[in-house]
């Protein structure tokens, strides 16, 4: 896995987004789940590979989470588009991955194999997003750090996201 999102702060201070997952993903009062993950001042997201067993498993770490975003982009193959999915109550139809498809996304988490990554992950880079690839398309790439924070969590200090007109590969 060449990156996960990780339990402590995702981005560093000089990015436009401040995540910090240490606490409780879901608040809860009585019998009612209070979602606080979509907001607006937040990233806009894509998950690239949704409709796999892993798409699906990121979907669910950031409900479990609650990690916040703005937008989320639900991308499979063309044979997958038109398809539902129903994410935190909300229902999403599932686009086809094409180059366009990552105009105005900030994060795009990868996980639709080696060949998608590495046609479509520089296609996101250059449009403005930051890429976190789960494929092993990148991993001897040394121009993309390999991070595992259960393994290196040091190597997220030394990533430095800033405010940038592309987008980085992790």
């Amino acid at each position: 896995m060449a990156a996960t999102i990780p339990h402590y702060q995702l981005l560093t201070q000089k990015t436009k987004f401040q995540t910090n997952l240490s606490t409780s993903s879901r608040r809860t009062k009585s019998n009612f789940t209070v979602r606080m993950s979509l907001k607006e001042d937040a990233p806009s997201l894509a998950i690239v590979g949704v409709t796999g067993a892993v798409g699906q498993e990121f979907l669910q770490v950031l409900s479990d989470r609650d990690f916040p975003y703005k937008s989320i982009k639900m991308l499979a193959s063309k044979k997958s588009a038109g398809k539902k999915q129903v994410f935190e109550d909300k229902e999403y139809v599932i686009e086809e991955l094409k180059d366009e498809s990552f105009d105005g996304v900030d994060i795009a988490l990868f996980s639709a194999g080696g060949s998608i990554s590495k046609k479509f992950g520089p296609i996101a880079v250059n449009r403005g997003s930051i890429v976190i690839d789960n494929s092993s398309a990148f991993r001897m790439d040394d121009n993309v750090p390999l991070v595992i924070p259960e393994v290196n969590p040091d190597a997220m200090s030394r990533i430095k996201l800033y405010i940038l007109e592309k987008g980085h590969l992790l």
